[in-house]
């Protein structure tokens, strides 16, 4: 203690310095912006042609809907609402039982999205997973089709194994 010396000025200004980045770092949740959730944002009606509804589990009659033009603005109203919903990317979802809301887009210049609510936990768009709010997503109208699931649709062609 007798041969304590006072650190020099610079040496307690980097040490502040430094401790207010650190600070700055950890503290500060980093927003990433991936492509699908820009997507989701960005999406206007106009751009898609036809919306296809998958509901699982299901009774079997109630699996699937293709919306009519005019419902199709409901449904990108409710793909449009991530803007307001705070998500978080998850790199590694854990896998769960239990329901799926899907939604599969054709655009109009022939890209294909899907929108998908995974058991009130995830958002998935176009296989990026997101942590949603359990409010939001247990809110979603549309829990059921009018028809059956196509026979096939979940099909893979033998052309898209192929790379």
């Amino acid at each position: 203690m007798l041969n304590y010396k006072k650190p020099a000025f610079w040496v307690i200004l980097g040490a502040v310095a430094a401790c207010i980045v650190a600070a700055v770092c950890f503290l500060t949740n980093p927003v990433i912006q991936r492509d699908t959730l820009k997507w989701a944002k960005d999406l206007s009606a106009e751009d898609v042609a036809s919306i296809e509804l998958v509901v699982l589990p299901q009774n079997a009659d109630k699996q699937y809907k293709i919306f009519a033009p005019e419902e199709i603005n409901g449904v990108i109203s409710l793909i449009r609402e991530t803007r307001r919903t705070r998500l978080s990317y998850c790199r590694y979802p854990e896998a769960l039982n239990g329901g799926a809301t899907s939604f599969y887009l054709q655009m109009k210049d022939g890209s294909e999205h899907t929108f998908q609510n995974i058991g009130n936990v995830y958002l998935v768009i176009d296989g990026d997973y997101y942590n949603a709010d359990y409010n939001w997503l247990n809110s979603w109208p549309y829990t059921e089709g009018d028809s059956p699931l196509p026979e096939g649709f979940f099909d893979v062609a033998p052309s898209d194994l192929e790379e």
